[in-house]
């Protein structure tokens, strides 16, 4: 919940810094996002896979980044490989 409100203050003060001539406000939204720290990381499994065991990787990839502490949230997307 925190993540959410700070994520929307600081994207509508960027937005507002604009709006009322205060340029040094167009950091509002880095600087949230500091505090925010969502990790996103996408992995590609084989094609192959059925969805509950690429599920099955991605629940363990994100059990272990979670075991360090610096890391408090992290989203998992999961992709088929290819090649191309």
């Amino acid at each position: 919940m925190f993540s959410s409100i700070a994520a929307c203050i600081g994207i509508v003060a960027a937005m507002l810094g604009e709006t009322l001539y205060a340029p040094w406000l167009v950091y509002a939204d880095p600087v949230a996002g500091l505090f925010v720290s969502l990790l996103v990381l996408k992995i590609a499994v084989s094609p192959h896979l059925t969805v509950l065991e690429a599920h099955e990787i991605g629940k363990r990839v994100k059990e272990k980044l979670l075991t360090f502490p610096q890391v408090h949230n992290v989203m998992v997307h999961i992709n088929p490989y290819d090649e191309q």
